[in-house]
């Protein structure tokens, strides 16, 4: 689904969730993630998107704060108990607004997709909203760990085809239904990362 252009537009209207991976980027203070993402949506579909971001660093102190609610920015706070940290991303979904969810959750020091966590699973699970995967590659070159400034590198955002949670249920494997869900999750972002030419 690349343009041609370094990004792809998603498929259909405004969804309710999306989940961004970096094949090759990192969950960081400085990341470049979210612009990349942002860079590949039109305004109509930006203008309805919230976006999951750490409490600890996105919020940390008033000017922070006040940039990250212009900006559509929920806190999410890994250091609480699992379900009160999403409920800022519960709330999003119950007002069918769309949420931009990075559910690796931490930094890759070395540019590969890590496992997600659950807090995607559990949200799909409850909410059972179509899914947008996205895959981003370039960010990890364009500003790797340790670097303050990016440099310029070709980033690419591909996003693939709205998923079904009842559906990755059925295709991923564990113990739960929301372990099932964000393995095969996992699976579809990583192959949009394996079909990048």
């Amino acid at each position: 689904m690349d343009s041609g252009t370094g990004t792809s537009s998603p498929p259909g209207e405004i969804v309710e969730a999306i989940a961004s991976a970096r094949g090759q980027g990192q969950t960081s203070r400085r990341s470049l993630d979210p612009c990349a993402v942002c860079g590949a949506l039109d305004y109509r579909r930006l203008r309805h998107i919230y976006w999951a971001g750490r409490a600890d660093t996105a919020f940390s102190n008033s000017f922070k704060r006040a940039i990250r609610r212009l900006g559509h920015v929920v806190p999410i706070d890994s250091h609480r108990a699992v379900f009160s940290s999403l409920a800022f991303g519960a709330a999003v979904l119950e007002r069918r607004e769309s949420l931009a969810w990075f559910p690796e959750g931490h930094r890759s020091h070395t540019g590969k997709l890590q496992p997600f966590r659950p807090g995607i699973g559990m949200l799909l699970h409850r909410f059972r909203v179509p899914i947008v995967p996205v895959f981003i590659h370039g960010t990890h070159e364009a500003m790797p760990p340790g670097r303050a400034w990016a440099r310029p590198r070709q980033i690419t955002v591909r996003f693939g085809e709205p998923l079904d949670p009842r559906e990755l249920e059925q295709q991923g494997a564990g113990d739960s239904p929301q372990d099932r869900i964000v393995q095969a999750l996992y699976e579809h972002v990583a192959a949009l990362g394996f079909d990048r030419t």
